[in-house]
């Protein structure tokens, strides 16, 4: 891997396996930072599309059913005709929906961000701009997990594959292996490994640009992925 990045292609490779490479020139690359931010909001939308485009009417419509299995006779007459009217655009819904989860996320984060910066006069960051990008940056994972999902449809003997494929890099599927009815099923889908590579991205990120020690970076890249995970834990 190179230890430079003189130019955005690979930029976008070290974002994801070398950091440190991408840091170093950041100055330089940061001014892709809206465009890194379109592509991890549209590498979202598109990969949940490209899952859910292929899926049988009647298999997606099981697989939702499946989700509500604890509702009334009268309530899931209800449900189902709601779910058969809006099938078509369930990929488009499901993708934007995570593409505004993640984009809300990225611009809390830069807020939180700015602050720290600008509390420390070494920090190579001083605006909003500037941090969002950073944080853009640091969610490249976004991207990594669309092309697995996209890898995984492509590849399936059959295009209706379980609606848990979506989240196949999560704790649940990794590792807990919760039903539906359980409180922490949410949770455990939710919290995945590209999180945790999220996480680590950032951390590197503000040990670069923020000027901190490693231990303090990891603290402040993990804080907000803690608390909305550890407040969710303790509520489910």
């Amino acid at each position: 891997m190179s230890t430079t990045t003189s130019n955005l292609g690979m930029a976008f490779v070290d974002a994801i396996v070398a950091p440190n490479s991408l840091f170093k020139t950041y100055q330089h690359m940061s001014r892709y930072g809206h465009f890194v931010l379109l592509g991890v909001l549209l590498a979202a939308v598109l990969s949940q599309y490209f899952f859910f485009s292929n899926m049988s009417d009647q298999h997606l419509l099981n697989q939702q059913l499946a989700q509500v299995s604890d509702l009334t006779k009268s309530e899931l007459v209800v449900v189902k005709d709601a779910m058969e009217k809006s099938l078509p655009y369930t990929g488009i819904f499901v993708g934007g929906m995570q593409a505004a989860s993640i984009l809300l996320q990225i611009l809390l984060i830069s807020a939180f961000v700015l602050v720290v910066a600008k509390m420390r006069p070494q920090s190579a960051v001083s605006s909003f701009k500037d941090t969002t990008a950073l944080v853009s940056w640091c969610y490249m994972p976004v991207v990594a997990n669309a092309l697995g999902l996209v890898l995984l449809a492509f590849t399936a003997s059959s295009p209706d594959l379980p609606l848990s494929v979506a989240s196949y890099g999560s704790l649940n599927e990794l590792v807990l292996h919760l039903d539906n009815n359980h409180p922490l099923s949410g949770w455990a889908q939710s919290l995945t490994i590209f999180d945790l590579w999220v996480v680590a991205l950032l951390a590197v990120g503000f040990k670069n640009k923020l000027a901190l020690t490693g231990k303090n970076a990891f603290v402040m890249a993990l804080a907000p992925f803690a608390i909305v995970y550890g407040v969710w834990f303790l509520i489910a």
